[in-house]
């Protein structure tokens, strides 16, 4: 009886452990990002939508906002324009964006770096 019941406690604690691991990507981004020289930033709300101020490849500031959904490593943002499609990767506090589809702010391909506040 008192090795089944270790067996069971034991289950339970891998459970415990593994789902705590497994976030969905959405909830890793939520809060707060701000560029590393400080000029852009990304806001991302529980509810599903978004806003930020972003420099172009002309080194405007462009205001944006709209809905976002994470999948995996992918990152969509929806705006009034053109939809922005990126990679994304979460270490620690630094949140790295790869944008594979800029549309008229950030160059294909181009990275960008934010630290959580």
């Amino acid at each position: 009886m008192k090795k089944g019941l270790r067996v069971i406690i034991s289950l339970l604690v891998v459970s415990v452990i593994c789902l705590s691991c497994s976030s969905n990507p959405e909830e890793k981004l939520i809060g707060k990002w701000v560029g590393l020289e400080g000029q852009e930033f990304l806001e991302f709300f529980d509810s599903g939508k978004f806003n930020g101020k972003l420099l172009d490849n002309e080194s405007r500031i462009i205001q944006i906002e709209g809905t976002y959904f994470a999948e995996g490593e992918n990152l969509n943002l929806t705006r009034k324009r053109y939809p922005i499609t990126c990679k994304f990767k979460i270490s620690n506090k630094e949140l790295i964006v790869t944008y594979i589809n800029g549309a008229e702010i950030k160059l294909n391909n181009s990275m960008a770096k934010f630290t959580k506040k």
